[in-house]
């Protein structure tokens, strides 16, 4: 199952994501938050993560997901379009 929800704040100035992948039969998720703020109309500053993980290991699957949990990310990014 894939949600995700956007939305604008702040007349367009700051944007938000939050994606959530969940793999219903070994109840393995990837969770993906994302921030941006736009300073002005060239440049903006963004930050997003990616954390994966399980909600129940103890019932013997192994999830997809469960095998990338050490590698949850952080990202910080200046943006400038010109």
């Amino acid at each position: 199952m894939i949600t995700a929800i956007n939305s604008t704040w702040f007349k367009d100035r700051i944007e938000t994501r939050l994606a959530f992948l969940w793999q219903i039969e070994s109840n393995g998720y990837v969770f993906m938050p994302m921030f941006t703020w736009k300073l002005d109309d060239a440049v903006s500053l963004q930050a997003e993560a990616t954390v994966y993980g399980s909600f129940d290991a103890s019932d013997g699957i192994e999830s997809i997901y469960e095998r990338w949990e050490g590698n949850d990310t952080i990202t910080i990014c200046a943006l400038y379009a010109f």
